[in-house]
């Protein structure tokens, strides 16, 4: 199986950018500000828009969880099924998605992979990977999310992975709430193509875990629409 890797062609400005670390707190504060400004909304991910704060506090702060609901309605509507391999999240992803009423018909298999031999063992992440980049970056998140989908008995055409730092770490780098993403996807020619991105939340520790899971499902859509202008023009990597 072929692997492509894409880039987004316009980086969103969101809460969770390395450069500026919002708690949910914040980013409610922010997203009413928004409402009387009509400036960029910081949980919509894009421009301000009506009723925009509205939706997307009752999303991330009272808790009516539509982030998940989106998720699995577009993967419905796509016929798609979603695998996840989860570091930092522990599961958190997989489990957000099941809280859907009818969200079987769309997820597949869920690996949890805390430890450095787990990514390698189970995963297929190559132990050079974690030594050159370490643990908390997009070059091991895109192994992990490649692996699942190359795994036997995985049946999946999306595979989103996390893995992160939830608290301080003794040396300070990187720093807590940092986490990294990858989302693979099985294209018709049996291609793999896969993006990455980096995030920081801010909070206490399941604060960061509950804010990277919802922010790996909230993306999915994002990225599939991405795959026809990622494919085009570009080279297979290897494969399964």
């Amino acid at each position: 199986m072929k692997r492509m890797h894409g880039a987004p062609s316009d980086p969103p400005p969101d809460p969770a950018s390395p450069r500026r670390a919002l708690s949910i707190v914040d980013a409610h504060a922010l997203c009413l500000a928004a409402t009387e400004s009509k400036k960029a909304c910081c949980l919509c991910f894009g421009r301000w828009s009506a009723n925009c704060a509205k939706t997307r506090v009752e999303t991330m702060v009272g808790g009516t969880m539509k982030i998940p609901e989106s998720a699995v309605s577009f993967l419905s509507s796509r016929r798609l099924r979603l695998a996840t391999a989860e570091s930092c999240t522990a599961g958190q992803i997989a489990s957000y998605l099941a809280t859907v009423p009818g969200s079987g018909s769309c997820l597949d298999v869920g690996f949890i992979s805390y430890s450095p031999s787990g990514k390698v063992g189970f995963l297929g992440v190559k132990a050079t990977t974690i030594r050159d980049y370490g643990l908390t970056s997009e070059e091991v998140a895109k192994e992990m999310a490649e692996g699942a989908l190359c795994q036997e008995g995985c049946c999946a055409d999306v595979a989103v992975s996390n893995t992160g730092v939830a608290d301080e770490v003794p040396e300070g780098d990187p720093p807590a709430g940092t986490q990294c993403f990858a989302w693979s996807f099985r294209t018709r020619e049996e291609a793999i193509v896969t993006f990455s991105e980096t995030r920081r939340f801010r909070g206490e520790r399941n604060d960061v875990r509950s804010a990277a899971a919802l922010y790996a499902l909230s993306r999915i859509e994002h990225y599939f629409n991405q795959l026809p202008l990622v494919s085009r023009g570009r080279h297979p990597e290897g494969s399964c």
